[in-house]
């Protein structure tokens, strides 16, 4: 969630949007709320879309990296992934 509203603050900024937020973390400006809203959606929705191919965990034992933390990593991203 961290890394969508900071890419969604760099365009905010871009389009001039306010990102004051009220006691409830929700936006003052109703376009910047219904901008939020639909960045949301489209977030979920490209993460949901995005499925990465790996290799079955017995061959990448001999790999600089660890699998294991490979998946956690991938899934804290909200990626899928197959084998």
């Amino acid at each position: 969630m961290d890394k969508m509203r900071e890419e969604f603050s760099k365009h905010c900024k871009v389009w001039r949007y306010s990102e004051e937020v009220d006691e409830n973390d929700f936006f003052v400006s109703a376009t910047t709320q219904r901008a939020w809203d639909v960045w949301v959606t489209a977030w979920q929705a490209s993460r949901q879309a995005l499925v990465v191919e790996l290799p079955p965990q017995h061959e990448v034992a001999y790999r600089a990296y660890d699998s294991v933390e490979l998946r956690y990593a991938l899934k804290d991203a909200g990626i899928k992934w197959t084998e």
